[in-house]
């Protein structure tokens, strides 16, 4: 899968030509955590590009943005192979509050902010965006539920 490039221009903290994963019909009690993932991305050996990630949380499904977190850009080397880009990058910004998920709706919006080149987003076997929910064992004790990392396909 491919992150357009961001055409030279700054896009920090605004979604451009994203890729857009959408969970819906959710029924989960928010657990006091904070939203995991870990997308692979490389950048190939194009020289100063940067991921950036959104999660937005619809509480009812109702079409309305609860909460919406936005995180730092992830700066890619120029070297081919897989880097990991994690929720350890940190907000730039969020908005709204969490909240228990009641035929709810997830989204998870992935763009370059920085760079004048594509990025490949890597899929599959270790990649995932979690929610902070209450109602299923924990995972490492990160207040993540597992079997909530919830892998789902792209929209565009």
């Amino acid at each position: 899968m491919t992150l357009a490039s961001a055409d030279g221009v700054n896009h920090d903290g605004t979604p451009y030509k994203p890729v857009t994963f959408t969970a819906t019909g959710l029924d989960l009690e928010y657990g006091n955590g904070q939203t995991r993932f870990d997308l692979a991305v490389d950048a190939q050996n194009a020289v100063g590009n940067g991921p950036q990630a959104q999660v937005s949380y619809d509480c009812t499904g109702d079409g309305t943005w609860d909460r919406v977190e936005t995180y730092r850009y992830f700066a890619t080397d120029p070297v081919n192979g897989w880097e990991h880009y994690t929720d350890g990058a940190g907000t730039s910004s969020t908005t709204g509050t969490a909240c228990d998920l009641r035929k709810g709706t997830v989204q998870v919006k992935v763009w370059n902010a920085i760079g004048n080149a594509s990025t490949v987003l890597g899929t599959g076997s270790g990649r995932y965006c979690g929610c902070p929910t209450a109602d299923a064992p924990r995972a490492g004790g990160d207040g993540m539920a597992r079997r909530h990392r919830r892998r789902v396909g792209p929209h565009s």
